[in-house]
């Protein structure tokens, strides 16, 4: 073999291990997001989603979260949110689980359910949505723009989430 393509071969070595490197770098950030969520989901409004996307949208970073991790969140939030005015809950199955509001603007909960349910963004912003009714809603959740997710009652899990612009 001679020196031309030794030379060749090895810059080919190179490239390779460069781009599986960069390849398991992409991944490592991709299943951190992921990490421990069932891959099961029991909503039914996006078929077409797969149910790990479904239940990343669903799950915010936690404490100790890297910046990237963040990142990747808010912009899988922000592709995934619907423009509306309306959210549908039924089951605590929220419909559109993903929805932007505009800042400041009103919006309507409508439970569709014979029992009341309660919308909880945190411990202190509840709202109760009477049974077979609707309740009208400010999008100013006391912290401005932002990405807030939400739960039904007393279920520790997000059923959707807000992006306010």
């Amino acid at each position: 073999m001679n020196t031309i393509s030794k030379i060749i071969l090895g810059v080919l070595v190179i490239a390779a291990l460069f781009l599986g490197y960069k390849i398991y770098e992409k991944k490592s950030v991709t299943d951190s997001l992921t990490e421990n969520i069932p891959s099961e989901s029991t909503s039914t409004q996006n078929t077409t989603e797969t149910p790990v996307v479904k239940k990343t949208l669903l799950t915010p970073p936690g404490e100790g979260s890297t910046e990237a991790q963040l990142r990747a969140w808010g912009e899988l939030v922000s592709q995934s949110a619907l423009p509306g005015t309306t959210l549908e809950i039924a089951g605590c199955v929220a419909v559109p689980e993903a929805m932007a509001l505009e800042a400041g603007k009103d919006f309507t909960v409508t439970n569709a359910d014979n029992i009341p349910h309660t919308l909880v963004l945190n411990p202190t912003t509840t709202f109760l949505i009477p049974a077979n009714s609707s309740k009208t809603i400010k999008a100013d959740f006391g912290k401005g723009p932002g990405i807030y997710a939400f739960s039904c009652d007393n279920r520790q899990e997000a059923v959707g989430v807000f992006l306010v612009k």
